[in-house]
């Protein structure tokens, strides 16, 4: 007898299984997926200890007919595509067809479900990939899939789900994505008989930012809305000033699915280059609307992952337009007594008004409260809910003139040059403002290929290992282009003959060294990218420092040049250049407002 032999089916649904559903947020994401082709306007999920013994996902969509409510758990039955045509024009979700078999296949399942044509609904009773019982059911319109003991059949995938904690922050965050990318359909979310989640639907665009994050991260995000040769991007990005530590609140969708691209997000960190601390990422929540027959999502079973036509083009474009937002409006802190925020938004874009959606909520939860009550008891929600004082003054204003009237005064500490504007009082960084000028000065003769070269006197050799030579060796015209002239001489061996003038001569092998671990480093960088970074720091060591005097002519010249910068408000480094004190701040801590203490 041969040693090959045919797996048994339920094996292979075991297996197959396993590639789409790795823990409960899976399971999550899957059916909401679902939910949403359905044309759903309400999806409520219920799970309890993360997940791990029970899920439950309601939704108003069109449900299903019995014949096709027995043949949606087999595998690869779907009604999203009918030919191989189709894979190359997915407007849907779902359409692999394995996610509901594969669900079936590793969990006890029920499923209610209706349609509007019929009389009555259906329940389905499922084990192991297999229909135990089926009876007629007095249900709503729609579909309700109940999940108990996840993976109770597989014991080495159930032995490897993390604490309740963990899968439920999983599952949290899964939910919480779909929210925002779709603010015409209302999500709630329910643990342990607690709401943690309810996002309403809205209107606005920005509803849901400010129904999961709150008010004041919403007054610091941008609304984006622009459109190039590949791609339409709608959105917010954030201020630099609001960032964290990770990418996790780097949200990306192409065609409101949710997706991971390295790509994309690299395009994104580059084009807040410059903004940011080392370290530091920025808040985006962007959706690129992108030609379906562009973009391939058959890459992977979770379909998390999608390939993209002319995919560094659409990148590029990508860092460009965030940049030229970026550019286009103003990044000055604002001085508040009781903390540092970012002001204003670009005067082209219509102005949001946060307690118009704030108002919308109520009536929409009105709207929910019938579907919401239905299948679940109603509980004491863990959610903050926003009160009247918390819903007024939060209008997101315009952008102020940066080269209005102003007046240098004078410096303190020999490092803050103090201006006054129209507005009130500005603070600048001395360093920080010359570091941005110098900057630009050195990053636009670099872009224009205007770098002046200069012999070394003394060429320098360089003695590169195997792997520096190579990344040399393949990038040589670039560093030609940057101003760098090499000879090999043997082996590994280099001599640098010429180098960029802005680097000055006793900072040229130091820095063409620095440029070589970070092409080392950054395999996927472009060197221009790169030398950008190197760049950054030419201008820290060739601007002035803190506590350098400075005459009042250098400082209104540098307030000058300063102004006339396309990016004057934080040094190539990410630190602000300068913070805004406005007379109404100023009034307020003197106390010059009536009623400060309480509007303050």
């Amino acid at each position: 007898m041969g040693k090959i032999q045919e797996l048994p089916i339920d094996l292979i649904n075991k297996i197959a299984a396993g590639e789409v559903i790795e823990r409960p947020a899976s399971v999550v994401k899957e059916l909401i997926e679902n939910s949403i082709d359905a044309g759903a306007q309400n999806i409520i999920i219920e799970v309890k200890e993360g997940g791990k013994s029970f899920i439950r996902i309601q939704d108003d969509g069109s449900g299903m007919s019995s014949e096709d409510a027995e043949l949606a758990i087999k595998k690869h039955t779907t009604s999203k595509i009918k030919t191989s045509g189709d894979l190359f024009r997915i407007s849907s979700l779902g359409f692999r067809g394995e996610a509901l078999a594969s669900i079936a296949a590793v969990s006890r399942m029920e499923m209610l479900t209706k349609t509007q044509l019929d009389t009555e609904g259906l329940e389905l009773e499922i084990e192991n990939g297999e229909i135990k019982n089926k009876k007629p059911a007095g249900v709503p319109i729609g579909t309700t899939i109940k999940i108990y003991g996840l993976f109770y059949n597989t014991p080495a995938r159930k032995k490897y789900m993390k604490d309740i904690p963990v899968e439920f922050s999983h599952i949290a965050d899964v939910v919480t994505k779909y929210a925002l990318a779709y603010q015409g359909i209302g999500f709630r979310l329910v643990h342990n008989g607690k709401d943690i989640l309810f996002a309403p639907k809205t209107p606005d665009r920005l509803g849901n930012v400010v129904n999961i994050y709150g008010r004041e991260l919403a007054k610091e995000m941008i609304p984006i809305n622009k459109e190039t040769e590949n791609f339409k991007v709608r959105g917010f990005i954030g201020k630099p000033t609001i960032n964290r530590a990770d990418k996790s609140m780097i949200i990306t969708f192409i065609n409101h699915r949710y997706i991971r691209n390295q790509k994309i997000n690299a395009a994104i960190v580059d084009a807040y280059a410059n903004l940011l601390n080392t370290g530091r990422y920025p808040i985006v929540i962007l959706n690129f609307e992108i030609p379906k027959e562009k973009i391939d999502v058959n890459v992977h079973p979770t379909k998390i992952e999608v390939r993209i036509e002319k995919e560094d083009i659409v990148c590029f474009e990508i860092k460009d337009a965030i940049k030229s937002e970026l550019e286009s409006i103003s990044l000055v802190p604002k001085a508040d007594p009781a903390k540092l925020v970012q002001s204003q938004i670009p005067s082209s874009l219509p102005q949001t008004d946060i307690r118009n959606i704030l108002r919308n909520k109520e009536a929409l939860l009105n709207q929910m409260e019938q579907f919401k009550n239905r299948p679940i008891d109603v509980e004491q929600s863990t959610q903050k809910q926003l009160t009247l004082s918390e819903k007024e003054g939060i209008v997101i204003t315009p952008i102020t003139v940066e080269n209005a009237a102003y007046n240098v005064i004078g410096r303190i500490h020999k490092t803050y040059i103090l201006v006054e504007t129209m507005n009130g009082l500005r603070l600048i960084d001395q360093h920080a403002a010359h570091e941005r000028i110098v900057y630009e000065e050195v990053l636009e003769k670099y872009s224009k290929n205007a770098v002046k070269v200069q012999e070394l006197l003394q060429p320098v050799q360089l003695k590169l290992n195997i792997a520096e030579h190579v990344l040399v060796k393949n990038n040589k015209e670039k560093l030609k282009e940057f101003g760098f002239t090499l000879d090999e001489i043997s082996g590994n061996t280099l001599v640098l003959r010429t180098a960029p003038s802005i680097l000055g001569k006793q900072q040229s092998p130091e820095l063409f060294m620095d440029l070589v671990a970070e092409l080392k480093k950054e395999k996927d960088k472009k060197i221009s990218t790169i030398t950008e970074d190197i760049l950054a720091r030419v201008a820290c060591r060739r601007a002035v420092k803190a506590g350098d005097i400075l005459e009042k002519v250098e400082m209104s010249t540098l307030v000058k040049q300063l102004m006339q910068c396309k990016q004057p408000h934080s040094c190539p480094h990410g630190r602000p250049t300068m913070i805004d004190f406005t007379i109404r701040d100023l009034e307020k801590s003197f106390n010059r407002i009536r009623g400060f203490e309480t509007n303050a």
